[in-house]
């Protein structure tokens, strides 16, 4: 809002155009609030809050926290599976001993 409404005024200014009044909800930049300041020609309606940005940046967080749980449970399962592999290998290479020894004794 600010950006356009100050290029609406340069571009007034270079008209050598006056008189005309301007408002536009201004969202904070240091050049719209010094002429707010000032007394020129530009009228604020208010200043808008930047509740996109705090709600886009809420859903981040909880992406974020979401993820990392994920990776954690991710992470217990893969270290679960590969200690059933090893343990299911012990179990295969006892029973292959068990077998040699009972070969040697025939």
């Amino acid at each position: 809002n600010d950006n356009m409404l100050l290029g609406a005024m340069t571009a007034i200014e270079n008209a050598n155009m006056s008189g005309i009044k301007l408002a536009a909800a201004a969202d904070g930049q240091k050049e719209a609030l010094k002429l707010i300041e000032d007394g020129t020609d530009y009228m604020a309606t208010g200043l808008v809050p930047n509740f996109p940005t705090l709600i886009a940046c809420g859903f981040v967080m909880l992406a974020a926290i979401q993820s990392f749980f994920t990776g954690m449970i991710l992470q217990t399962v893969c270290q679960k599976n590969r200690q059933d592999f090893e343990m299911e290998l012990q179990r295969c290479s006892d029973r292959m001993k068990g077998m040699d020894k009972d070969s040697e004794k025939e």
